[in-house]
């Protein structure tokens, strides 16, 4: 995970994930994602978006 500042009140949230597996069943599991991927993309893009807002309402409490 990376946050970079963009402006004194917007920054941006990189984040990166790398899956490699370790065996026959990890492999299937990872090959049955690769046909769901775009499903997969957009559930995670929608989970670190609330986290993302989840961070921003908690600092915003902090002020």
């Amino acid at each position: 995970m990376n946050v970079v500042a963009l402006a004194p009140k917007r920054a941006r949230l990189m984040l990166s994930v790398e899956l490699k597996p370790k065996n026959l069943s990890a492999r299937l599991l990872l090959q049955s994602m690769r046909f769901a991927s775009n499903s997969l993309d957009r559930e995670f893009e929608a989970r670190i978006r609330d986290l993302a807002t989840d961070i921003e309402t908690a600092h915003h409490a902090s002020m």
